[in-house]
């Protein structure tokens, strides 16, 4: 996953355009790089599926790494988790992204701070 979110962001840089552009093997990284999401869609897609069938939640928000995900191969997980649920044939699930985007767990954290102060649970 880590070696994929590398790759996502360094598909931004216009040096690495440049260097591949210039040295033909453009088609080459862009079909590892495609090999390589379908595979981690595949197992994303695994993972939700234990998940959902597990605890049975309508709805899979992916945060932090996974929100560099790009969405097409979300939408493939999607479907591919869908495919394997135990209850496929009555219930859809969806999976988002999150919208705080990859600061999810910083402002999860915060929350349940905020939560514990004003509860009185931090300064008894």
């Amino acid at each position: 996953m880590k070696k994929f979110v590398v790759i996502c962001k360094n598909l931004s840089r216009s040096v690495l355009y440049f260097n591949l552009l210039t040295s033909g093997k453009l088609y080459e990284h862009l079909a590892e790089i495609d090999t390589s999401a379908r595979d981690m869609a595949e197992y994303l897609a695994c993972g939700i599926t234990n998940f959902v069938n597990g605890l049975n939640p309508r709805k899979v928000i992916v945060g932090y790494d996974g929100y560099w995900i790009p969405d097409i191969y979300l939408k493939l997980a999607e479907r591919l988790a869908n495919e394997r649920l135990l209850t496929r044939r009555y219930r859809k699930i969806q999976v988002v992204k999150s919208c705080f985007g990859s600061e999810a767990a910083i402002y999860g954290s915060a929350a349940s701070l905020l939560t514990a102060i004003f509860e009185g649970e931090l300064f008894e």
